[in-house]
């Protein structure tokens, strides 16, 4: 297939698994220690970092090989991430392309592959598919009208019905997920702008008239009609968004309610009804913001249908523009820039990137991973990966007793909560069934929007069926959009105290069955005993060996805690990752990150220990290995404003500075810029 180039906006890459750190000013007197060490994580220093010594820059020295050789390419985004992801799309375009893998799934995905990636069609059709969902909008006269069409997914592909649905486990409530009701997103996404606007607000004003002016007047409105619309939609969106603030409730009320209960707050809002279109009206459990449901009955009136209507047309037009023809979406894409970011540029990427992010973040999401799964599974993998979680849990033990600042009845707490950890890993629970779907081809008429509508009601139905389940932590929903297997990624779950492991993780830099135990160790070890230590980071502290919200350390231990996790934060205070860059703040949000980095290779250096001939280099390097990435400034001055990780340089840098096992491996001494007082040391566990 010919390989297409396209723009997508930085908000779709997987923030959780991209990070890089700094190098700080320090006025005209020479930089030593960590302000002496480069960001090598940007193309502007990938060709000096070879002349670094990895007892004074061990990230820039490590890599400075990859670094010499690659060619910085802004839409592959260089970086071990990115290549694990770029290995797992080509196996997912192998599968689609294999016409004799044959099921139900397949079929879903390769009809929606057919109307993605056929930017022709797409062009050809432009914005016909939205014209008639405005159609329908357009046909609206009255509050009753309102009603059957929120209640029509035919006519309203994105299920609007001033409603946010989803479901969530609420602590005390457990026997079920709880079906979460509030206030569904408006088109400047934070409603204090409707009430108080920054500069921040003020950007996102501007980005949604821009989108609203272009995409409808392709659509054939003038700039006085969508001027129009976009005032009575932000004067009714202020209504909304004045709900939750303007209505008081008893305290008294209960948290959670049954149908009956929860149903008493509609009022004149048809409530039930839309959840008996969802099958959503039967469920255990109910939570919501009440206050806001309340009051969306005094505004649900024939009075409100103009602003009603304005509503649904701006919002249906910003949320179709991934649906639409290309030049609508890279329009949009560039009215996204971030204009306080002084290096911000656009993010690139490839059209199968594009393809899977978007399919991961709808609901055909399950049929894409159970067809990874049932040609990429592999239990050798599987059991492999959970000997080595319980090798960490195992040492983790062993980390907690050598505590001296540890009472010992704090210690056992944490041994039951390590205990107690659950690891899920590469396969959902269920297997993704989608009946009798159906997803319109081109060849029989069918387009994106159409498809989204589909996948939509599908969406919500499946809310009800999982909140009908009894409740099991460990209970991983293929359908998930947040937890899809093949995103490259793994992550700690406090409310659940789960280690999720995906699919997508386990391949490249990051681990191979065959790999040296060494290699192992530094790439998916240490992010399995990062995601482990998260139990204990700055959050973890705060949650029990069931995931409850209660304290795990107790009394004068959790002040000693409190201490050390501060010495954290304020160590990465003022450093910045090139001259012209925003540095980290006083109060950063480092610490809970930062302390799993370090519980990583200090529980993966343990294992090490038992080891014979252990080759403590190439663990090392390979640590630093899974933390290459090649990335424009204006990237990192965004993580380094929005990312609760530190900058992947001082993921490394930082973290290796903290063992001795690093300081002897390379003779690190006083005065090499990697080296680290042991008073001045930082890692917790």
């Amino acid at each position: 297939m010919k390989k297409i180039y396209v723009r997508i906006t930085s908000a779709l890459l997987t923030a959780a698994s991209i990070f890089s750190l700094c190098a700080c000013a320090g006025g005209n007197k020479p930089k030593t220690g960590k302000y002496a060490w480069i960001d090598s994580n940007i193309p502007e220093n990938q060709y000096i970092a070879s002349e670094k010594r990895l007892q004074d820059d061990f990230a820039a020295a490590a890599t400075a090989e990859w670094l010499s050789n690659e060619v910085y390419d802004p839409v592959y985004r260089n970086s071990t991430f990115r290549s694990a992801d770029l290995i797992v799309n080509k196996n997912k375009r192998a599968i689609l392309d294999d016409k004799s893998l044959d099921s139900k799934n397949l079929e879903l995905v390769r009809a929606y592959d057919g109307l993605f990636t056929d930017l022709e069609y797409r062009k050809e059709l432009g914005t016909e598919p939205l014209k008639k969902y405005l159609a329908y909008i357009d046909d609206i006269n009255s509050i009753g009208d309102v009603s059957d069409y929120i209640m029509d997914n035919s006519k309203n592909p994105f299920a609007y019905n001033f409603l946010s649905i989803k479901t969530d486990v609420v602590e005390g409530h457990k026997d079920h997920l709880t079906l979460e009701v509030g206030m569904c997103d408006l088109a400047l996404k934070n409603s204090l702008y409707y009430s108080v606007m920054n500069n921040k607000g003020i950007q996102k004003l501007e980005e949604v008239e821009k989108k609203a002016y272009y995409i409808l007047g392709k659509a054939g409105y003038s700039d006085e009609e969508t001027q129009k619309l976009l005032s009575d939609c932000f004067k009714f969106e202020s209504e909304l968004a004045s709900l939750n603030r303007d209505y008081s409730m008893d305290v008294s009320d209960p948290v959670i309610l049954d149908a009956a209960g929860f149903f008493e707050y509609s009022g004149a809002f048809p409530l039930k009804e839309i959840f008996e279109h969802y099958e959503l009206d039967d469920l255990p459990q109910y939570h919501g913001d009440y206050k806001y449901i309340k009051g969306l009955s005094d505004i649900y009136d024939d009075a409100h249908v103009e602003g009603i209507k304005a509503f649904l047309k701006i919002n249906l037009a910003l949320d179709s523009r991934t649906y639409l023809d290309w030049d609508t979406f890279e329009y949009c894409v560039n009215a996204e820039s971030d204009r306080s970011n002084p290096f911000y540029e656009t993010s690139y990427t490839y059209m199968d990137r594009y393809l899977f992010v978007f399919i991961q973040r709808s609901f055909l999401n399950g049929a894409m991973d159970q067809a990874y799964l049932d040609a990429y599974y592999d239990e050798e993998t599987e059991k492999d990966v959970r000997d080595m979680c319980e090798k960490l849990v195992e040492v983790y033990k062993g980390i907690i007793d050598e505590k001296d600042w540890l009472s010992e009845e704090n210690k056992q707490r944490i041994h039951d909560k390590l205990d107690n950890v659950v690891f899920d890993i590469m396969k959902p629970s269920n297997v993704a069934d989608y009946g009798d779907m159906k997803i319109l081809t081109k060849e029989e008429g069918g387009c994106l929007l159409d498809a989204y509508t589909v996948l939509n009601e599908a969406r919500l139905k499946h809310y009800g069926e999982m909140a009908r389940m009894d409740y099991d932590r460990a209970y991983w929903d293929i359908y998930d959009s947040e937890i899809s297997t093949t995103q490259t990624n793994a992550f700690y779950v406090g409310w659940k105290n789960i280690v999720m492991i995906q699919a997508g993780i386990l391949v490249g830099d990051f681990y191979g069955y065959d790999m040296e135990p060494e290699q192992k160790l530094g790439g998916i070890g240490a992010v399995l005993g990062h995601e482990l230590s998260h139990a204990f980071d700055s959050n973890g502290v705060h949650n029990d060996l069931n995931g409850d919200r209660n304290d795990l350390i107790e009394g004068d231990d959790m002040s000693a805690f409190s201490s050390k996790a501060r010495k954290v934060t304020q160590y990465y205070t003022g450093m910045k990752p090139f001259d012209g860059a925003d540095a980290y703040p006083i109060d950063n949000d480092l610490s809970g990150e930062a302390i799993a980095d370090m519980g990583g290779v200090k529980s993966t250096l343990l294992i090490a220990a038992g080891q014979e001939d252990f080759d403590y280099d190439l663990f090392f390097r390979s640590y630093a290995g899974i933390w290459k990435r090649l990335d424009p400034k204006g990237t990192e001055i965004e993580r380094v404003r929005t990312d609760v990780h530190p900058l992947a340089y001082l993921r490394v840098n930082v973290t290796l500075q903290q063992f001795d096992e690093f300081y002897e491996t390379y003779g690190i001494k006083e005065g090499d810029n990697m080296y680290l007082a042991p008073d001045k040391r930082i890692a917790i566990w």
